[in-house]
């Protein structure tokens, strides 16, 4: 009987998407290029068989690009968004505090992704439903849960983290980094990444030299947030990771993939994408309001350790932790 239920749910769902007249038009915003979570979502809706004419407009980290797309959707009124990154999604849709229907696109299903912090970027109040046009995928964990895979690892007393100073997401996780180390007896070294006076942007090439003063300062561990200036400029951060002999730790999956970072509790980007991808067979073949979809995260992770890492630092992970982390060369 279960078989038989299952097999009619798959059947309708198979029909509804093959009786639709036109394909669903989807319009996709990178921020950081294509990432993993944008094939997780493409492949997931082929997968349905759900029928897509796919719009991708890469972001490039340029907020100006944002705004010419709202133009263009406004002209092509697509049945769906699909945004990744922060800012980028805030400038599409607003702050949940501040929306401005003239300035927002506030009358097409979003899918928001890839929000490291979407609370305290505003991008939501809470993880339930946000009431209106817009539900999403988070891929990072609590700050809570990733100082206790850091404690897993080995002891520390100080940590030492770097960031953009106007990047609403690595300056939240430094704050709630904080507040936890006030409560749980260990300090935090924060060293903002300079910024160009006249381009007004960070300046990458300082990242090794900011690694290197914080070993000399005797943090026993470095923390990497996720932030744009460092997710956009891998290959300066591996070199500054490379130049250090000191345990790093990373929140992110992409940060872990493209740098040395010793360790990270990662979602992997691919999964953000497949669930995403689920939140849109519900927006456009079931007929759901996004207005009553979650903004949430994803609930599978991975504690990832490198082993080329432990090796040259000479950090070995306890015995236990073997037994269920991911080990990486």
């Amino acid at each position: 009987m279960r078989l038989l239920i299952l097999l009619l749910t798959v059947f309708t769902i198979n029909l509804q998407a093959s009786t639709q007249s036109h394909p669903f038009k989807i319009y996709i915003i990178t921020w950081i290029g294509n990432t993993d979570s944008t094939k997780g979502f493409q492949d997931y809706l082929k997968f349905k068989d759900i029928p897509t004419e796919i719009i991708l407009r890469a972001g490039d980290t340029k907020i100006d690009r944002i705004k010419e797309f709202k133009k263009e959707i406004r002209q092509l009124k697509p049945d769906l968004i699909y945004i990744e990154g922060t800012p980028s999604g805030l400038e599409l849709y607003g702050p949940h505090d501040n929306i401005d229907p003239a300035n927002h696109i506030t009358d097409i299903p979003i899918i928001s992704v890839l929000p490291p912090t979407p609370i305290a970027s505003k991008m939501i109040k809470d993880w339930g439903p946000t009431g209106r046009n817009l539900c999403g995928v988070s891929h990072m964990l609590p700050i809570k849960a990733q100082v206790q895979a850091m404690k897993d690892y080995m002891d520390f007393k100080k940590i030492g983290t770097l960031f953009t100073q106007n990047e609403s997401n690595s300056i939240s996780a430094v704050s709630d980094l904080e507040q936890i180390g006030i409560k749980e007896g260990f300090s935090v070294i924060k060293t903002e990444i300079p910024i160009n006076p006249e381009t007004k942007k960070a300046i990458p090439d300082e990242i090794p030299k900011i690694l290197k003063s914080l070993e000399t300062k005797g943090v026993d561990l470095i923390y990497i947030p996720a932030d744009t200036t460092l997710s956009t400029n891998t290959k300066i951060l591996e070199q500054g990771i490379n130049e250090i002999n000191i345990a790093s730790f990373v929140p992110i999956e992409l940060l872990f993939i493209k740098t040395k970072a010793l360790m990270g509790l990662v979602s992997k980007w691919y999964s953000v994408g497949e669930y995403a991808g689920y939140k849109a067979e519900q927006i456009l073949v079931h007929k759901k309001s996004a207005s009553e979809m979650k903004f949430d995260r994803l609930a599978n992770h991975s504690f990832s350790i490198r082993k080329t890492t432990f090796n040259k630092i000479e950090n070995y992970p306890p015995m236990n932790l073997l037994k269920y982390a991911d080990i990486v060369n």
